[in-house]
């Protein structure tokens, strides 16, 4: 077999065994490890199973629309199939066989093609990769592996990550049979010690800012780089953004607050600054609307976050954009708006002020901020 052809194989297993079953919601298949060299043609192959194909494009689809309306996806993507052959390999580095010493040498490598997958894959340009790259990843992350352990009186067998072979529960020398089902992420931390795993998953997420931005329990500390703001300067996204944030509830109130304080703390540009207000002003509006406001003030990052709401509805007129709601629900923020500052408290308060003072649309930054500064993500 030649080696294109072999090549192609490996991204056919890749797409049906892997992806596909990622996607759809099922039990996913890893096989040997996928090496950088693979990258270039795989972000050209298409499954020569037209059905596979045409699936995958429609469960990317579904999984972008949930977020922001798309007109289609970029797939294959270079930027997201390496964070898909990432992905497979992370899965691979947790199979405890990798973990004996004739295997040690092994997992070594397969750990620097992850990092070289992970550098490979850039950040995302347009509005379809994003959410390309946070349909996959956030799917991953919520992987778990089944494990069975089999015993008797004098043995026991494990079968971690794999199938029980066939016939095996009809053994009656087995009186014991144990199941379990352990998160892919819990895998990952406690190999993180040993071969630093779990940074190289939190360094893949950073690839991916929507997942970034919405996986807040696996990114407390949440630092909004530059990848992160061009997502956030995309109105769509952004508003999708926000409704998710919004339906996890109070959970969020801490990491963005922090993320919020740190990039202020950087002294960025304005413009920059007033995304990260948008986004947290947004996920206001819709917890209020649905009924389920967030006001907290547990941590100081917290309250931070709480005091955005009624600071943004005293802004000056340049961020008056924002409150372009009809006269109804402009009154129902205005009326819970006292109680977000009571939450938040006086400091809270005047930092939150003087962020908003500091901040302006970026139609209205133009002459202190250098032109093309601006993130974007383009549809």
């Amino acid at each position: 077999m030649s080696e294109a052809r072999k090549i192609q194989v490996r991204f056919e297993e890749l797409a049906a065994g892997f992806l596909l079953p990622l996607l759809r919601g099922g039990d996913v298949r890893v096989g040997r490890p996928l090496s950088p060299g693979m990258l270039e043609s795989f972000a050209l192959s298409r499954p020569a199973d037209t059905d596979v194909d045409a699936t995958i494009i429609e469960l990317l689809c579904a999984e972008a629309a949930a977020l922001a309306p798309v007109r289609s996806v970029p797939w294959p993507d270079r930027g997201a199939m390496a964070i898909t052959m990432a992905c497979h390999d992370i899965a691979i580095v947790t199979d405890p066989a990798l973990g004996r010493w004739l295997a040690r040498g092994s997992r070594s490598k397969v750990l620097q093609w992850i990092d070289w997958l992970i550098e490979a894959a850039g950040h995302p340009i347009t509005r379809g990769e994003a959410l390309v790259r946070h349909a996959v990843l956030s799917r991953f992350l919520s992987l778990e592996r089944p494990d069975t352990v089999a015993s008797n009186w004098g043995f026991t067998h494990r079968y971690l990550g794999r199938p029980v072979p066939d016939g095996f529960f009809a053994r009656p020398r087995f009186v014991e049979m144990r199941s379990s089902r352990r998160a892919l992420v819990e895998l990952v931390k406690e190999l993180d010690e040993e071969v630093g795993t779990w940074r190289r998953l939190a360094t893949l997420i950073e690839r991916s800012p929507v997942t970034q931005l919405l996986w807040t329990e696996l990114v407390p500390d949440l630092r909004l780089g530059t990848a992160a703001l061009a997502v956030l300067s995309d109105d769509l996204l952004r508003a999708g953004i926000a409704r998710s944030l919004a339906a996890q509830g109070s959970r969020v109130a801490t990491p963005l607050g922090r993320a919020l304080r740190v990039l202020a703390e950087q002294r960025p540009p304005p413009s920059m600054l007033y995304y990260v207000l948008a986004l947290i002003y947004e996920v206001h509006v819709i917890a209020i609307f649905d009924g389920k406001p967030l006001a907290h003030s547990d941590t100081p990052e917290a309250a931070l976050f709480t005091a955005v709401l009624p600071a943004l509805l005293g802004a000056p007129d340049d961020l008056g954009a924002l409150l372009e709601l009809d006269s109804d629900d402009l009154g129902m923020l205005r009326r819970q708006a006292p109680i977000h500052d009571r939450t938040a408290g006086p400091e809270a308060s005047r930092y939150a002020v003087a962020l908003i003072d500091f901040a302006a649309p970026p139609r209205l930054d133009h002459e202190r901020e250098p032109v093309g500064s601006r993130p974007e993500v383009r549809s």
